[in-house]
């Protein structure tokens, strides 16, 4: 019941860390790292490190909830058995 819950709430989560992060880059200045006119390279490293970002963020909370779920699942359960 809860995974599909857990899994759309992960991408609501990767979509917005990606966002923002890529945003975020976009202030730093990559132009002294690569040739010139070497704009979609800058772009695609951008998006690159920026999904991985998300998705780290995004595999976290997704473990922190599970975890919080199966440790109330734990805890209800000695409650139920005393």
């Amino acid at each position: 019941m809860y995974d599909t819950i857990i899994m759309a709430w992960t991408l609501v989560v990767l979509i917005a860390v990606t966002s923002v992060s890529y945003v975020a880059l976009q202030a730093l200045d990559f132009s002294h790292l690569f040739k010139k006119a070497s704009t979609w390279q800058i772009r695609f490293l951008l998006l690159v490190v920026s999904l991985a970002l998300g998705l780290m963020v995004a595999c976290g909370i997704e473990y922190l909830i599970t975890k919080i779920i199966d440790l109330n699942k734990t805890l209800f359960y000695f409650i139920l058995i005393d």
